[in-house]
């Protein structure tokens, strides 16, 4: 939603652990750069990659919620 590069430094190092960045500035080179798949693979890479992190977390918690 608003420029990263004008956000103090700490938010700036802060917002690169949110998937959600990745998600917007895919889209915004999509929508407004015309870009292809190719040139927003690194962002879909993150997003895919914290993914399976996350699911790699939430699955043993999960298994572990369902036996108690």
């Amino acid at each position: 939603m608003f420029p990263i590069q004008q956000m103090p430094w700490f938010m700036q190092d802060l917002s690169k652990l949110i998937p959600l960045t990745y998600a917007a500035d895919a889209m915004r080179k999509i929508m407004l750069l015309n870009a292809s798949v190719a040139d927003v693979s690194t962002d879909i890479l993150i997003l895919v990659a914290l993914g399976i992190v996350t699911m790699a977390i939430a699955l043993p918690l999960f298994r572990r919620s369902m036996t108690r």
